[in-house]
């Protein structure tokens, strides 16, 4: 009957966990600076090595680094729990098909909430796993922190190598002066990056392990299914009767 379908959609409960942090990034100002220098040259391959607070929120919703996240803390098995056999240790046969790592992308982004109030930002994700979304919410925005500050140390050494060779072309002392500080500036971003943990993002209030589910009210669904089991039943019985009846005269 339908209360027993409700029943069962009652205990596939849910659980939410979430993280409180602001940004530890500020907007470059390099960029007119680098742009009114070499803004004639048609080779110009320089990038002011800062990522904005804009940048670093899309990047923690990108499918590059949820699709590295995944691969990286092998984490599909743990969003699709129903096709994974933890005694066999491995997917179960009788799937049609063995999730991916975009299902898992698709999986885990819809599963993410990012809220902003003023300079703080609100992660939060839900899950069917009580034990590990706390673990996963925290290592995704150390892992973000990560990926995004290796991506600038990188950036900022191409531009430095970039620089230099702009230091041997020119003979303008004003310009080789101009260039040396940029390559100062540059320098500085690779050691704030490689001693700064937090590097994008700094949280305030970590991701706890939850102690209730936040969904579904199992009363209320096993309420509805109850009524609605018992709308159906009676109007099964009824249109027996009335067909019996009209059987019969």
């Amino acid at each position: 009957c339908l209360s027993s379908i409700f029943y069962a959609l009652s205990i596939n409960k849910y659980y939410k966990a979430e993280v409180l942090m602001v940004s530890s990034l500020e907007s470059s100002s390099q960029s007119s600076l680098i742009g009114g220098l070499f803004g004639s040259s048609d080779d110009l391959n320089f990038t002011s090595g800062k990522i904005t607070t804009e940048e670093a929120e899309a990047i923690l919703t990108s499918r590059r680094y949820l699709e590295n996240f995944i691969i990286e803390n092998n984490l599909l098995k743990v969003l699709f729990p129903l096709s994974w056999d933890n005694q066999a240790g491995k997917w179960k046969e009788e799937i049609e098909e063995v999730p991916s790592t975009l299902d898992g992308y698709e999986m885990l982004s819809n599963s993410l909430e990012i809220s902003f109030d003023k300079s703080l930002v609100t992660v939060e994700l839900t899950l069917h796993d009580a034990d590990n979304i706390a673990v996963i919410l925290n290592n995704l925005i150390k892992g973000v922190n990560s990926f995004i500050r290796e991506d600038s140390i990188v950036d900022s050494g191409k531009n430095i190598s970039f620089l230099q060779k702009e230091i041997n072309k020119t003979i303008l002392s004003d310009s080789k002066d101009m260039l040396y500080r940029l390559i100062e500036q540059q320098t500085q971003s690779i050691m704030l990056a490689n001693t700064r943990e937090d590097f994008a993002f700094r949280i305030i209030d970590p991701a706890m392990e939850p102690i209730h589910p936040a969904g579904p009210n199992r009363r209320l669904i096993v309420i509805i299914g109850s009524i609605l089991g018992f709308i159906f039943s009676s109007s099964f019985v009824l249109l027996l009767n009335f067909i019996k009846i009209s059987r019969s005269t």
